[in-house]
């Protein structure tokens, strides 16, 4: 009766063994499915993630840097690039709208300065030539000189008392 209880005892542990072996076997096979799986999934989330970055932050980023680039030179001619975004990159693109505005503000200033330091200039050279003149006609050369370059929009005449008649003069 021994000899069948071993005989069963070995016939059990070899059964389990195969059973363990094949479960094993099993477990493995589902393992290594599941990190592989594992690694499709990590590689798609990473690449939409790339993407979506790439569109969503990369692009308006690069776009926004070559303005700015071109800003820090003076040029105020670039097109800005339109950003509906509601975040970050969006305030960028907005503080950026401004610092265009407020460099061609000052670009239109700094040439109305230059205008009237131009301007400025002749009216001195005019007052210095006017006060060289001895006569009116001199006077009339130098008016006709200067006035068309001071104020080449307005049409106008210049009148000049003459006192010995006491009279106006053109």
């Amino acid at each position: 009766s021994r000899t069948v209880l071993e005989q069963f005892r070995s016939q059990v542990d070899q059964r389990t063994a195969a059973a363990i072996a094949t479960a094993t076997n099993v477990s493995r096979a589902w393992r290594i499915t599941s990190e592989i799986t594992l690694a499709i999934t990590a590689i798609v989330f990473f690449c939409v993630l790339y993407f979506l970055f790439k569109k969503r932050v990369l692009r308006p980023v690069v776009k926004l840097s070559d303005v700015v680039s071109r800003l820090a030179v003076q040029d105020y001619d670039v097109p800005l690039p339109t950003l509906d975004q509601v975040d970050e990159i969006g305030d960028m693109a907005q503080a950026i709208s401004i610092f265009r505005e407020n460099g061609l503000a000052r670009r239109r200033l700094e040439h109305q300065r230059d205008a009237d330091a131009a301007t400025r200039e002749l009216l001195a050279r005019m007052t210095q030539r006017m006060q060289g003149c001895d006569n009116q006609q001199d006077l009339g050369a130098v008016v006709r000189r200067f006035v068309p370059e001071i104020a080449p929009d307005l049409a106008g005449r210049l009148y000049l008392l003459d006192e010995n008649r006491n009279v106006m003069v053109e």
